[in-house]
C-alpha cells in the first residue's frame, strides 16, 4: 500500500498457566522515509489497537474478525480465570531517536575528515627543518586552521556524540554494566577533549603567524599539535575497543565489522607513535589506520542506522 514494505510478527511465549504475547512491524519504502513522523505514529496506534483487541478476546467473550474465515467467538460460557490471562503483552517499538542520532554522529566523523584532508596540503614532516615548517604554514596557515577546525573540531565533536549516544542505545540491549557504559563515554569524551586541544594549538598557531611569530615558536606548536595527535590515537583505540565490545553484547555488530575494530585497536596507538618517532613501517601504518578507522565508523553508524531494538512495555 503507498509504496510501503510491512512485517508484522506475533511471538505467543507459553509461561506457567500465562502466555505472553509480543507483537513488532516495521514498515520501509519511500512513503514510510518521506513521511517518517507521521507513519510511526500511525505504526504505535495500530500495534496499541491490535493489543488491546486481544486483550478484549483473552479475557472476555469477544468475537475476532477475519477476512478468510469470517469471525471466530470464544465458546460461550468460557471464562478464563486471572491465571489464564496474559501476564504481559509486550509492543516492539520504532527504532529509537538515540540509535539514528548516534548514525548521524558517525557519518559526520566520517564526513569531516574526508572533507578536511580536502582543505589542506599534506604537512612537513617529522624531520623537517623549523625554517621548512615555517615557511609551509607562511603560506598554508589559513588552509591549516581550516582542515583542523574539521577533522579536529568537527570531527572531535562529533566523536563525542556517537560514544555517547551509542553507550546510550545498547545499553539495555547489551545489558552492559554502568562501568561499561561510563567508560564508552569517557574514553569518547578524552579522545574528542584532546581535538579540541589540538584546535587551540592551531588557532594560536594561525594568531601567531598572522603577527610575524617566531620560527622557533612555529615548530613548537606544530611538534604540540603530533603530539597530541598521538595521544588522541590512543583514546581512539580505547574507544574501538568499548564501542566494539558494546555491541558486540548487544548482537548488534556482525562478525566483520568486529574483527575490523578489533585489528584496529594495535593500529591505532602504532600508528601515533610515527608522530614521536620517524620510522618507515610505522608512517606506513599511520597511513592505513585513517581509512581503516572510517570504514570501521561508518559500518557502526549503518549498524546503529539499521538495528531495531525489542523494547517491551508491559500492559
Amino acid at each position: 500500500m503507498m509504496g510501503v514494505r510491512a512485517v508484522h510478527v506475533w511471538h505467543f511465549e507459553p509461561r506457567g498457566d500465562t502466555t505472553i504475547a509480543r507483537t513488532e512491524e516495521s514498515w520501509d519504502g519511500l512513503a514510510a522515509r518521506l513521511l517518517r513522523r507521521p507513519f510511526r505514529k500511525l505504526l504505535q496506534s495500530t500495534l496499541d489497537r491490535g493489543v488491546e483487541r486481544l486483550k478484549e478476546v483473552a479475557e472476555g467473550d469477544a468475537t475476532i474478525d477475519s477476512p478468510s474465515n469470517g469471525s471466530f467467538r470464544r465458546p460461550g460460557g468460557y471464562k478464563p480465570s486471572s491465571s489464564q490471562l496474559p501476564a504481559t503483552v509486550a509492543v516492539a517499538r520504532r527504532m529509537p531517536r538515540t540509535h539514528r542520532w548516534a548514525a548521524a554522529a558517525g557519518f559526520a566523523y566520517v564526513a569531516a575528515w574526508l572533507i578536511g584532508l580536502l582543505a589542506a596540503p599534506s604537512g612537513p614532516s617529522l624531520t623537517a627543518s623549523p625554517q621548512s615548517i615555517q615557511a609551509y604554514f607562511a603560506t598554508n596557515h589559513s588552509a591549516f586552521l581550516t582542515q583542523s577546525i574539521l577533522v579536529h573540531g568537527v570531527a572531535g565533536a562529533a566523536l563525542i556524540a556517537l560514544a555517547v549516544l551509542l553507550a546510550v542505545s545498547f545499553r539495555e540491549r547489551a545489558r552492559a554494566s554502568a562501568r561499561l557504559n561510563k567508560a564508552v563515554m569517557g574514553a569518547g569524551l578524552a579522545a574528542g577533549a584532546v581535538s579540541f586541544v589540538q584546535v587551540g594549538f592551531a588557532v594560536a598557531l594561525n594568531l601567531h603567524l598572522a603577527s610575524g611569530g617566531r620560527v622557533t615558536t612555529t615548530s613548537a606548536l606544530f611538534d604540540a599539535i603530533n603530539k597530541a595527535d598521538s595521544i588522541k590515537l590512543a583514546c581512539l583505540a580505547l574507544v574501538v575497543y568499548l564501542v566494539t565490545s558494546l555491541t558486540a553484547r548487544a548482537g548488534a555488530l556482525p562478525r566483520s565489522i568486529r574483527g575490523l575494530g578489533y585489528a584496529l585497536i594495535p593500529i591505532l596507538p602504532l600508528g601515533g607513535l610515527a608522530f614521536i618517532v620517524d620510522n618507515m613501517v610505522l608512517n606506513i601504518v599511520l597511513t592505513l589506520s585513517l581509512p581503516i578507522l572510517l570504514l570501521w565508523t561508518a559500518a557502526v553508524s549503518i549498524v546503529s542506522l539499521r538495528f531495531r531494538p525489542r523494547n517491551t512495555d508491559a500492559m
